[in-house]
C-alpha cells in the first residue's frame, strides 16, 4: 500500500482544484483540467448585492474586470508533492483533501470602475486623516466619516472574484485612516 504513496510527478492523492479532483493525473492532464475549470469560472459573473437594493443585483462579467486565471501557479500547487507523512496517509487512503484555488489577476482600473458603479448615487465618501506639513510644524488633520459603502472592502472582494454573491452594506463609513493612526505614525517617526 505504501508503494502507491511514492512521488512520481503526477498529482498526489486527495488534490482538488476549485472542486475538480485531479488526484493521480499527469502534469498535462492537470493543466487541461485547470484550464477547463478556469473557463467555467470565467463564464460565471461576479454578483454584487447592495443591502438597500437586494432585488437589483449587479452582475459583472469576470472578463470585464480584466480577469486572467493563474493557470501555471494552480498547476504547480496541485502537483506539489505531499510531505512524507502526507504520502503515507495518501497511500493508506486517509490523506485530507488539498484544495487549490485557481486565483485570478484583475485590472485594478476596471475593478475601480465597478466599485464606482456599485457606489452609484452614494456620494459622501469618508475622508482619511492626514498630515499637513507647515513651515513650523506637522499638523494632524482629522478625517471624517461618510455615508455609503466600504469601497476598500468591495475592491478587495471584487478582485478576489468569489463564486458566491458579494453582499455590500450601505451605511455610515468610518474614515479609512483614523486620526489616532496618523498620530501613532507621527510618534513612531514614520
Amino acid at each position: 500500500a505504501l508503494g502507491a504513496a511514492r512521488d512520481d510527478g503526477d498529482a498526489p492523492a486527495g488534490v482538488e482544484v476549485e472542486g475538480v479532483n485531479v488526484s493521480g493525473l499527469s502534469p498535462d492532464e492537470v493543466e487541461r483540467a485547470v484550464r477547463y475549470r478556469a473557463r467555467q469560472l470565467m463564464a460565471q459573473p461576479v454578483v454584487i448585492v447592495r443591502d438597500d437594493a437586494p432585488e437589483r443585483p449587479i452582475k459583472v462579467a469576470r472578463s470585464s474586470l480584466g480577469a486572467r486565471p493563474q493557470i501555471e501557479r494552480a498547476v504547480d500547487e496541485a502537483l506539489e508533492p505531499r510531505s512524507l507523512g502526507g504520502r503515507i496517509l495518501g497511500g493508506l487512503g486517509v490523506a485530507p483533501t488539498r484544495e487549490v484555488d485557481i486565483g485570478f489577476t484583475v485590472r485594478q482600473a476596471r475593478v475601480n470602475a465597478v466599485v464606482d458603479r456599485v457606489a452609484g448615487d452614494l456620494d459622501d465618501p469618508p475622508v482619511p486623516a492626514r498630515l499637513r506639513v507647515t513651515k513650523d510644524d506637522i499638523v494632524v488633520v482629522p478625517g471624517k466619516g461618510g455615508f455609503g459603502i466600504d469601497e476598500f472592502a468591495l475592491r478587495d472582494r471584487s478582485a478576489a472574484m468569489p463564486q458566491g454573491p458579494i453582499d455590500v452594506a450601505v451605511g455610515q463609513q468610518p474614515p479609512p485612516v483614523s486620526e489616532e493612526e496618523v498620530k501613532y505614525l507621527v510618534r513612531e517617526g514614520v
